[in-house]
């Protein structure tokens, strides 16, 4: 039988029993006398218990071969070098001016099946390449997979999609014109009529229309932050005959998509009557609308945080069209993307700066993404790739998508405090994440840090099959850490182990999804905030519900296995299995006749709601054992399971520090997952700032 032997397991399990002499423990002593006796009974019990291999994620993970030494042909952009210009050779000696300008010399060796690596020196590129480097349609196999490597200086080769001057129009602090009677209120020409963006899902499903700013792309940056827009010109949707296909609970999906005709966005007059009304220091308005009223026509306002004098530089989005990311590498095998950072793109909602799609055998590595007006990285229809030591952060919608992919491993990675769009109008939901993905197969996420997210830190998507999360950290996301979701029935595995998932609303939530295994992981102190549902806490949230095409029965199921984690909180529940039906375990028995759990380490300060049962009782330890025994779930049905203090910083700020001494920082040390200190620092910057104060969270489906 194979087993996961985790060392750092055993020194989490000393960690813990060490915890009882904590004056937490001691303040509760009474209470919990019985769980710690049961704990002394079987200290020497081994963390982990030997795993079932049925369950075992096994490392299929096909990954790249690419063997740089056939580079045959170099060519270098350097803007900065006194000879460079677009007509050169391309030479060390002559290099290039412009990444764009490089292009036609690169591609044109490509198609000679000659390998090449194109070397682009540190600065500021305020272009986007886009489709330079695309793989014609009419290129031979041979043409398609000749290596090309693309090549700048991590951290200090830039491509920008944001410029200090347009169309003959600057925007340069000294540029800008103070509205007459309104210290501190600015205004400027503007250069695009941008039509609003329903969203990708709104005609075909006819749900999760974005609201207000999260239909718009512009963005502005002053001395490098970006600035919060402010809703001024008003749609609303009309389709007068319905969406293309809807979405019903009873037989599944009802298809109209002959002579169905697309609803659109129709202007509905001004929000914002008056630029003067916008006080927010740190807020932008654009009125672009050829409806707009012409004294505010093709204008954007700016009230700024500070003096004028003061401010360094000012930075607006370019704009080509919707779909615009910075670059594509499409229908290409065999290359690497190294050393770029691709910042401040301008697009609509779901366009990423970099798209890797239709790709095969890849490597993208030591690159940013950080701090666009949409997504940072998206890797659709691909295969057999690495995407590792990157980062993508600050970015209006995602960090990092992956769809329809397969064999990929990300690696090393970090996304933070992405969706801000999102948050400005509460929308947390579809799609927004720090990392997001579905339909993919055999990946693996490895060290991956994804810190104060408006949205889920990780979340997999409908029908994804053999993946595997592992040391990683999830903090302060404002829905889940860590989110797995619907699978095909008998589908899964997907694993997830040896994580920190800390301060998010809910810490894990497994819905729909068949085979889940949750194993070695420190869930603790997560809160739960539904708005259908009071306000409580959470660390693991197990739900049921049938959907065509996924899970109907406990043969589908197979097994859900939650062994080996440690789950611990101030109040609320530690797993609460939802589900909306008035009487559940009638509805859907298979919720317990699946669920196999046993060795996991529980702490509430109040034992008797630690448990929140399907039919909505509460339980403590002893009576949710009975209950499991009651549906027959499988294994030991938490028999082996131990209660005991595990203690935490008083300041949620202090837990993760060097310095931290409680249990729950040790144990988060010995597990060797990456603990980001200077991001945990700026995420409670924020939460004292008041940045996570979101009136209401919108979800147009709890179940997503």
């Amino acid at each position: 039988m194979m087993t996961y032997s985790h060392t750092r397991f055993s020194t989490i399990l000393l960690l813990l029993l060490c915890s009882c002499t904590q004056p937490e423990a001691e303040n509760h002593a009474a209470e919990l006398a019985p769980a710690v006796e049961q704990v002394e009974r079987i200290q020497d019990w081994p963390w982990p218990i030997e795993r079932d291999p049925q369950f075992e994620y096994v490392a299929t993970t096909e990954l790249p071969e690419l063997d740089e030494s056939l580079i045959q042909k170099v060519f270098y952009v350097d803007q900065k070098h006194p000879e460079a210009s677009d007509d050169n050779p391309g030479s060390r000696e002559l290099p290039f001016k412009t990444v764009s300008g490089s292009a036609r010399a690169v591609k044109a060796s490509l198609m000679n099946e000659v390998p090449t690596k194109l070397m682009i020196a540190e600065g500021l590129y305020r272009e986007k390449p886009r489709y330079a480097f695309q793989v014609p349609k009419t290129a031979s196999e041979a043409q398609q997979s000749t290596l090309l490597v693309i090549e700048g200086v991590p951290g200090k080769t830039i491509l920008s999609g944001a410029a200090e001057e347009i169309d003959g129009i600057s925007f340069r602090p000294q540029d800008w014109r103070p509205v007459e009677g309104e210290p501190g209120l600015y205004v400027n020409d503007w250069p695009y009529q941008i039509e609003p963006y329903e969203g990708p899902w709104i005609n075909t499903y006819g749900f999760a229309l974005l609201p207000r700013t999260y239909q718009r792309p512009e963005m502005i940056w002053i001395d490098g932050q970006h600035q919060r827009q402010i809703y001024a010109e008003r749609y609303t949707w009309v389709d007068p005959d319905g969406v293309a296909t809807m979405l019903d609970p009873g037989p599944g999906i009802v298809d109209k998509t002959e002579n169905n005709q697309d609803g659109k966005l129709v202007y509905k007059g001004l929000a914002l009557k008056d630029p003067k009304e916008m006080k927010d220091p740190g807020s932008f308005a654009v009125y672009s609308d050829p409806q707009t009223p012409e004294e505010l026509r093709g204008k954007i306002f700016i009230r700024l945080d500070r003096p004028l004098e003061e401010i360094q530089s000012i930075e607006v989005g370019t704009w080509q069209k919707n779909w615009s990311p910075i670059l594509v590498i499409n229908r290409r095998k065999n290359f690497i993307i190294r050393g770029l950072t691709l910042t401040r793109n301008m697009a609509v909602y779901s366009c990423p700066a970099l798209v890797v799609a239709n790709a095969e055998n890849f490597i993208v590595e030591d690159c940013a993404f950080n701090g666009n007006s949409s997504k940072g990285l998206s890797v659709q229809n691909a295969r057999r790739g690495i995407v590792r030591r990157s980062e993508a952060s600050h970015n209006a919608t995602n960090g990092i998508g992956s769809g329809q992919s397969h064999h990929i491993l990300f690696e090393d990675i970090a996304t933070h405090f992405n969706n801000y769009r999102g948050a400005w109008e509460a929308f947390l939901g579809w799609d927004a994440s720090g990392f997001k993905s579905g339909g993919v197969h055999n990946i693996t996420i490895r060290r991956h840090a994804s810190v104060g997210n408006y949205a889920n830190g990780i979340w997999y998507d409908v029908y994804c099959t053999n993946i595997l999360i592992e040391d990683s950290f999830y903090l302060g996301n404002q829905r889940m850490g860590v989110m797995i979701e619907f699978t095909r029935p008998n589908g899964g595995p997907q694993v997830v182990r040896n994580n920190v998932v800390a301060y998010n609303r809910t810490g894990v939530f497994v819905t729909m999804a068949a085979n889940s295994v949750v194993e070695n992981n420190l869930v603790f102190q997560n809160q739960y905030g539904h708005v259908e549902h009071s306000k409580l806490q959470t660390q693991l949230l197990y739900k049921f519900h049938r959907r065509k095409g996924g899970p109907q029965n406990a043969a589908d199921w197979e097994s859900v296995r939650i062994q080996n984690n440690i789950f611990a909180s101030d109040e609320g529940a530690l797993v609460d299995y939802m589900t909306r039906k008035s009487d559940p375990l009638k509805e859907f028995p298979f919720i317990l006749e699946v669920l196999n759990t046993d060795g996991n380490h529980y702490y509430l300060k109040n034992p008797e709601t630690a448990f929140h049962a399907p039919d909505g009782t509460w339980l403590d330890l002893a009576a949710w054992r009975e209950l499991l025994a009651t549906y027959q779930s499988p294994g030991a049905r938490d028999a082996s399971s131990t209660w005991a203090p595990v203690s935490w910083e008083a300041n949620p700020a202090n837990e993760f520090m060097p310095e931290a001494a409680s249990d729950s920082s040790r144990i988060a040390r010995a597990m060797g997952v990456p603990l980001p200190e200077d991001v945990i620092r700026e995420y409670w910057k924020r939460v004292e700032r008041g940045l996570y104060a979101i009136p209401y969270l919108r979800f147009d489906k709890l179940y997503d």
